[in-house]
């Protein structure tokens, strides 16, 4: 008797796990179903947009060389928020999204430009920093989503050769001019370091840029920087680690090369 009891009890428990590791399963499943909807929604949330406010140049044969830069329309853009004061774009990557600026860095961490609540949030420059991209160091935040969007494919710069196929970002503005940035680094930055010491103005003093081009120097993963003059002027990309830390972030700095204006 005591050992049919015994079964029936060993029954019972295991028709209880089985029914715990189902429903944990479930729930799990559950949770990945909705992060990949969410992922899903915020793709087509900025495919929309480059359908609306973008368009990108046809190739030819008389610039089938050339770099074709998306052509904006920020007057558009603007309409909806007047907070747009750029668009950054990295040729034959995921990145190419409309830049902010609010009057927090916590105003746009989590909200679109069209002032609605979106997990990714959106592309914006610290609020600390110059709007014209004129300051010495000029920081651009976004979320490293775990997809690849927004700035999620910054990591790869990790690799040199990835950084020697697109060495260009590009900054478009309202005023239909463009810079053209050079990677020179990539580096994990200390959120209380100089690189977040801002504002880094165009009149800053020596000291205080050569604070921050020694900590880039010194932590720079490439073996081939470039030299960090005084004159010069410097965009960093910034954006979580994989495991999100609080203390540190991934950094990539790039160098103003050249502003020109747009055609057409």
């Amino acid at each position: 008797m005591n050992l049919k009891k015994k079964h029936g009890q060993g029954r019972r428990w295991n028709r209880i796990l089985t029914l715990v590791f189902l429903a944990v399963f479930l729930f799990s499943l559950y949770k990945i179903v909705g992060i990949l909807w969410e992922y899903r929604q915020i793709d087509n949330f900025y495919e929309e947009t480059d359908r609306n406010f973008v368009q990108i140049p046809r190739q030819n044969e008389e610039n089938n060389s050339e770099t074709l830069l998306p052509k904006v329309d920020f007057e558009a853009l603007k309409k909806v928020n007047e907070d747009v004061i750029g668009w950054i774009y990295i040729e034959d990557t995921n990145i190419s999204f409309p830049i902010l600026q609010g009057k927090t860095n916590a105003q746009y961490l989590f909200q679109s430009y069209k002032k609605e609540y979106l997990t990714a949030g959106s592309i914006f420059i610290d609020y600390r920093c110059g709007s014209d991209f004129n300051d010495k160091n000029t920081v651009i935040y976004g979320h490293n989503m775990h997809n690849g969007s927004m700035f999620g494919s910054l990591k790869k710069y990790k690799n040199g050769e990835y950084k020697n196929e697109h060495p260009y970002i590009y900054i478009l503005m309202p005023d239909n001019t463009c810079n053209k940035y050079e990677v020179i680094a990539f580096y994990q930055a200390a959120v209380d370091g100089s690189v977040y010491r801002l504002p880094l103005g165009a009149d800053c003093e020596e000291k205080d840029f050569d604070n921050l081009a020694e900590t880039i120097r010194s932590t720079n993963q490439y073996s081939d920087m470039k030299e960090m003059e005084y004159e010069d002027r410097f965009i960093t990309l910034s954006t979580c680690t994989q495991d999100s830390r609080e203390d540190i972030r991934v950094a990539i700095t790039a160098k103003l090369v050249e502003t020109e204006k747009q055609r057409g």
